[in-house]
């Protein structure tokens, strides 16, 4: 009996992978960028400026710097933005904190305190945004990274 309850576990978690359909965690990190995506939007209203769009390319590249930074032990800010080639302008905004609970009305309401992070997250230049978190270890401590590529076609 316990053999057979250990084959429907394997058989369904590996029928998910299959048909694509995310593990709990990663459907959690999913709600938490969204919060942070709504958060951002309702920043841009207080100013006047209509709303971001998630983007699947800038959401990718976003989760792609993430994890970059955290394998290889960097924070900070790289040359280009690997998204689509059909956009016109790009932007990016990252934060680390200590932990790795992401808290993405923290992570928004620091970038909103800091004038460049402020600025091109309510520019009026920008129509979509991909939001990513990444947490593990960094320079030995517990961090969580938070990555906003914001674009325009």
């Amino acid at each position: 009996m316990v053999f057979r309850a250990a084959l429907v576990t394997v058989l369904a978690v590996s029928t998910a992978a299959l048909i694509g359909v995310p593990p709990a965690h990663a459907r959690g990190e999913k709600r938490l960028e969204k919060v942070a995506q709504k958060q951002i939007n309702i920043l841009r209203a207080q100013n006047g400026l209509r709303r971001l769009r998630r983007s699947p390319s800038l959401t990718r590249s976003a989760e792609a710097y993430a994890g970059y930074m955290l394998r290889n032990g960097y924070f900070g800010h790289l040359s280009t933005i690997q998204a689509s080639r059909r956009y016109r302008s790009l932007g990016e905004v990252i934060l680390k904190h200590r932990g790795l609970y992401g808290r993405p009305k923290v992570a928004v309401n620091r970038w909103a305190r800091s004038a460049a992070h402020r600025y091109l997250l309510l520019s009026g230049n920008y129509r979509q945004v991909g939001i990513a978190k990444a947490s593990g270890r960094l320079g030995g401590r517990r961090v969580t990274i938070w990555v906003a590529h914001v674009g325009r076609r």
